[in-house]
């Protein structure tokens, strides 16, 4: 049963796939300027020739009709090739390469900092609804919602790096650098994954099942943990699941501002130097991360509520 529903998501999520190269493709192709004449720029010291700019036209394609690219670019996208950066003149794919493993451990750590912070406190709000540590954390979600990402960023660079030198501003080459950009990037997510789980814990807890588990006498403990819980976090796997996207796709301004060498911070450069097969790989990149994401949030539905599995077979 698992195998042919991991088949039918796959086949659901090539039409969303080929909606994504579209869309990358035609982001390159409507962002002004002549990607010939930038080439061709970077190859002359003053104005480029019009017949170097036409060679390079040719050289490229770029004088076909937009199908006709397109369907070219897919075949090498499938293939496994991104194209060729403008500004570097090295393969994209390298390049993506090279920067993800750095803006993947970001977003899992800014991921671990939200779920830290949102799942205890959640919890405890539930657990404890209408008292002191309920409205505590409702506040604390308040404000982590109401905190711009970059204006947490640069309060916490004042605070830990010049202030007090705790911490190193930016760049990579410890987990120390990791701790100020995963904290800017994961208390966003903390508050709305916190209201989640207090809301779907609360909804839990006043079920049937859980006021029998009570009844027997079982711990607080087991049965928040061993009943409760496990049923509440099917939404919150859900939010997880979509934070982890956003926070992947997010973390540019992040990169940008700790120097944080991921594919964020590339995107930035290639924006200044209009690198456009450089930011149409990044859309096309992204937007297929986001499918295996949504395919693996699917699979933990099934591990979380095997209802889901009878209601499918039914």
């Amino acid at each position: 049963m698992m195998t042919r529903m991991i088949g039918k998501r796959l086949l659901a999520l090539i039409p969303v796939w080929l909606g994504i190269t579209l869309l990358a493709f035609g982001l390159g192709r409507l962002a002004p300027g002549d990607p010939a004449y930038l080439i061709a720029a970077q190859q002359s010291d003053g104005p480029p020739p019009t017949e170097l700019v036409e060679q390079i036209r040719q050289e490229y394609g770029l004088t076909l009709p937009w199908p006709v690219q397109y369907g070219r670019w897919v075949g090498q996208v499938v293939q496994g090739d991104l194209g060729v950066s403008y500004k570097s003149g090295g393969a994209i794919a390298d390049e993506l390469r090279q920067r993800f493993p750095a803006t993947l451990e970001l977003t899992i750590g800014g991921l671990l900092v939200g779920i830290g912070l949102a799942l205890p406190l959640g919890m405890a709000a539930a657990v404890y609804r209408g008292s002191v540590v309920d409205q505590i954390s409702r506040v604390l979600a308040l404000i982590g919602a109401s905190l711009p990402g970059f204006w947490l960023a640069f309060l916490l660079i004042i605070l830990f790096a010049v202030e007090w030198k705790l911490l190193p501003v930016a760049g990579r080459s410890s987990a120390r650098h990791l701790v100020l950009p995963a904290v800017a990037l994961g208390v966003g997510i903390a508050a709305p994954l916190m209201r989640l789980t207090r809301s779907s814990l609360l909804e839990v807890l006043g079920q049937d099942y859980i006021r029998t588990a009570h009844a027997k006498g079982l711990a607080q403990r087991r049965v928040l943990i061993g009943h409760a819980l496990r049923n509440a976090l099917i939404p919150v796997v859900t939010v997880i699941g979509m934070s982890f996207g956003h926070l992947l796709g997010g973390s540019v301004i992040v990169e940008t501002i700790f120097a944080w060498p991921g594919i964020g911070k590339l995107l930035i450069d290639g924006i200044a130097n209009r690198d456009y097969p450089l930011i149409q790989a990044y859309v096309l990149f992204m937007g297929t991360f986001f499918i295996v994401i949504n395919l693996i949030v699917d699979l933990l539905y099934f591990w979380l509520d095997p209802r889901i599995q009878l209601e499918q077979s039914g």
